[in-house]
Protein backbone atom coordinates (compact mmCIF):
# COMPACT_ATOMS: atom_id res chain seq x y z
CA UNK A 1 0.00 0.00 0.00
CA UNK A 2 1.43 3.36 -0.99
CA UNK A 3 1.85 6.33 1.32
CA UNK A 4 -1.14 8.20 -0.11
CA UNK A 5 -3.33 5.12 0.35
CA UNK A 6 -2.24 4.82 3.98
CA UNK A 7 -3.04 8.46 4.69
CA UNK A 8 -6.46 8.15 3.03
CA UNK A 9 -7.27 4.98 5.03
CA UNK A 10 -6.27 6.81 8.23
CA UNK A 11 -8.38 9.86 7.33
CA UNK A 12 -11.46 7.73 6.58
CA UNK A 13 -11.02 5.75 9.81
CA UNK A 14 -10.53 8.90 11.89
CA UNK A 15 -13.57 10.52 10.25
CA UNK A 16 -15.64 7.50 11.31
CA UNK A 17 -14.33 7.94 14.86
CA UNK A 18 -15.16 11.65 14.77
CA UNK A 19 -18.73 10.89 13.63
CA UNK A 20 -19.15 8.35 16.42
CA UNK A 21 -19.51 5.43 13.99
CA UNK A 22 -16.30 3.81 15.20
CA UNK A 23 -13.95 3.92 18.17
CA UNK A 24 -10.19 3.70 18.35
CA UNK A 25 -10.79 0.84 20.78
CA UNK A 26 -12.96 -1.15 18.34
CA UNK A 27 -11.47 -4.54 17.59
CA UNK A 28 -10.82 -5.78 14.06
CA UNK A 29 -10.26 -9.43 13.17
CA UNK A 30 -7.64 -9.91 10.45
CA UNK A 31 -9.04 -11.74 7.42
CA UNK A 32 -7.16 -13.88 4.89
CA UNK A 33 -7.36 -11.07 2.32
CA UNK A 34 -5.92 -8.57 4.79
CA UNK A 35 -3.13 -10.89 5.91
CA UNK A 36 -2.22 -11.50 2.25
CA UNK A 37 -1.22 -7.83 1.96
CA UNK A 38 0.85 -7.92 5.15
CA UNK A 39 3.80 -9.60 3.49
CA UNK A 40 7.27 -8.02 3.38
CA UNK A 41 6.52 -6.95 -0.20
CA UNK A 42 3.70 -4.65 0.95
CA UNK A 43 4.13 -4.12 4.69
CA UNK A 44 6.53 -4.20 7.61
CA UNK A 45 3.67 -5.26 9.90
CA UNK A 46 3.24 -9.00 10.34
CA UNK A 47 -0.49 -9.69 10.47
CA UNK A 48 -1.81 -13.21 10.98
CA UNK A 49 -5.27 -14.45 9.98
CA UNK A 50 -7.48 -14.36 13.06
CA UNK A 51 -5.44 -11.71 14.91
CA UNK A 52 -7.74 -9.31 16.80
CA UNK A 53 -6.32 -5.78 16.94
CA UNK A 54 -7.69 -2.38 17.86
CA UNK A 55 -8.30 0.34 15.31
CA UNK A 56 -5.78 2.44 17.28
CA UNK A 57 -3.08 -0.24 16.87
CA UNK A 58 -3.78 -0.67 13.15
CA UNK A 59 -3.66 3.09 12.56
CA UNK A 60 -0.36 3.33 14.41
CA UNK A 61 0.98 0.45 12.32
CA UNK A 62 0.07 1.93 8.95
CA UNK A 63 1.26 5.42 9.88
CA UNK A 64 4.62 4.31 11.29
CA UNK A 65 7.58 4.93 9.01
CA UNK A 66 8.86 1.84 7.20
CA UNK A 67 11.88 -0.01 8.48
CA UNK A 68 15.04 1.05 6.68
CA UNK A 69 16.20 -1.19 3.86
CA UNK A 70 19.53 -2.81 4.72
CA UNK A 71 22.36 -1.81 2.40
CA UNK A 72 23.35 -4.21 -0.36
CA UNK A 73 26.54 -5.99 0.71
CA UNK A 74 29.68 -5.65 -1.37
CA UNK A 75 30.83 -8.80 -3.14
CA UNK A 76 33.04 -10.96 -0.96
CA UNK A 77 36.79 -10.76 -1.46
CA UNK A 78 36.89 -14.39 -2.61
CA UNK A 79 34.32 -13.67 -5.33
CA UNK A 80 36.41 -10.76 -6.60
CA UNK A 81 39.66 -12.72 -6.44
CA UNK A 82 38.10 -15.58 -8.41
CA UNK A 83 36.86 -13.32 -11.20
CA UNK A 84 38.56 -13.68 -14.55
CA UNK A 85 39.56 -10.57 -16.51
CA UNK A 86 37.46 -9.84 -19.59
Amino acid sequence: MGSTDKIMVALVALEQVKRGKASLEDEVTISEDTAAFATPLYSNVALVVGDVLSVRWLLAAILSPPAPTPPTPWPSTSAVEGAKPA
